[in-house]
């Protein structure tokens, strides 16, 4: 068993979705934070649950993930003035 299929397990277990079928994990990128001294991996975990229908998200939480998305890019913004 790969360390990757040890996460995948592990993942699996801790998360503990009861009718799934399949599921994936995957490095998305890696770096480091200087402010910090810390390496970042970030890591996307995917399931595919039986009998599942899509989910449309609420108003709330599409404000939320707008706002998520914004603080993610001024965090970007702000780490790549930095470095220049």
């Amino acid at each position: 068993m790969t360390k990757w299929n040890q996460l995948l397990a592990m993942l699996d277990q801790t998360l503990e979705f009861a009718n799934r079928k399949s599921s994936t994990v995957k490095k998305i990128k890696q770096g480091y934070d200087a402010q910090t001294n810390e390496h970042v991996i970030w890591l996307e975990y995917r399931v595919r649950v039986a009998n599942d229908l899509p989910v449309k998200p609420s108003q709330p939480q599409q404000r939320e993930m707008a706002y998520l998305r914004q603080v993610a890019s001024d965090v970007a913004a702000a780490r790549s003035s930095r470095q220049k």
